[in-house]
């Protein structure tokens, strides 16, 4: 009788503890999961604040694009999904504010005690990305059509650029402590943040254009 007691006991301790290793496992293989979409995001984060650094190519070479553009732009739309859409939603937010700050921190104090540095070494990375953007398409041979499109991308800057008038010619911050100078940042901030998701184009570049730059990097970096 004991011997017949005893396989059931033994076999039932065998199965405890086959779900428990396999539930450790399970819940091990979620935070590490988790953990790399934060470090993810993090490296997302950083191109928030260096121009140059386009969003939507980090995105791409993270291997993450079409998740994060299907999960923002469904979240409120497929609702059935939007446990799944949080899941990566999340890690990837908090990792973004995570480098968003801390390097929102490092490039305010950059830019006040080397202002000129700083820029050149900007400038060097917008230009940099030029190879890149290249070879977004295989075929990138100049027609009438792509000319005028590349016309019209060099307009929208230079008109972004003198938008404030003397004042914008001089590279002179607009601050957004007043009214329309928050207005004037929520409307660069917008086409900074589709920027952001669009590839070839760089969110933060846009602030630099609409000279909300650097209010916003010190804003952030002193939060």
């Amino acid at each position: 009788m004991r011997g017949g007691l005893a396989l059931p006991v033994v076999y039932l301790a065998e199965l405890y503890y086959t779900l428990h290793a396999v539930t450790e496992n399970e819940l091990r293989g979620k935070m590490i999961k988790y953990l790399i979409l934060v470090l993810k995001g993090m490296a997302y984060g950083v191109t928030h604040v260096v121009p140059g650094l386009g969003g939507a190519m980090m995105l791409i070479l993270l291997g993450i694009y079409g998740r994060f553009v299907e999960s923002v732009g469904n979240l409120f739309i497929k609702r059935e999904n939007w446990k799944q859409y949080l899941g990566f939603l999340v890690p990837v937010g908090v990792g973004m504010a995570i480098g968003t700050v801390v390097l929102a921190k490092l490039i305010t104090v950059l830019l006040e005690g080397f202002p000129a540095v700083t820029q050149f070494f900007f400038m060097g990375l917008v230009v940099g990305t030029i190879p890149a953007v290249l070879r977004l398409h295989g075929d990138m041979r100049p027609t009438v059509g792509r000319i005028v499109a590349l016309l019209a991308g060099i307009a929208l800057v230079v008109a972004v650029r003198l938008v404030g008038g003397e004042s914008g010619s001089q590279g002179t911050p607009v601050a957004i402590t007043t009214i329309p100078g928050l207005i004037y940042n929520t409307v660069v901030s917008f086409f900074g943040g589709g920027a952001s998701v669009t590839p070839g184009l760089d969110g933060s570049y846009v602030l630099l254009l609409g000279r909300t730059y650097g209010p916003v990097m010190e804003a952030v970096g002193n939060a």
